[in-house]
């Protein structure tokens, strides 16, 4: 778990040691990549084929995306590539 100390008065701060100890929580890591660039997001999927699922749908849902990648993480240290879905033409 991270943790700001003192304890943060910025509501900023406070805001982004939440996110980034739900980061560490998640399993998995869903990168999004076109011809120009990427961008990703972690996925709390329990399982890799509900991860798989969670990007599949994200690819329909954003045209501007072509690929999304699945990585397992542990606590955002140790990335795993484990499935490569591309959109479908």
């Amino acid at each position: 778990m991270i943790t700001a100390y003192p304890e943060p008065v910025d509501p900023v701060i406070a805001d982004l040691v939440a996110h980034l100890n739900e980061c560490a929580k998640a399993r998995f890591y869903i990168k999004l990549e076109n011809a120009d660039g990427g961008s990703g997001f972690y996925c709390h999927a329990p399982a890799l084929a509900a991860a798989k699922r969670q990007a599949r749908a994200h690819l329909p849902k954003y045209p501007s995306w072509e690929t999304a990648t699945v990585w397992s993480v542990h606590r955002m240290l140790s990335f795993e590539r484990l499935a490569t879905i591309q959109k479908r033409k």
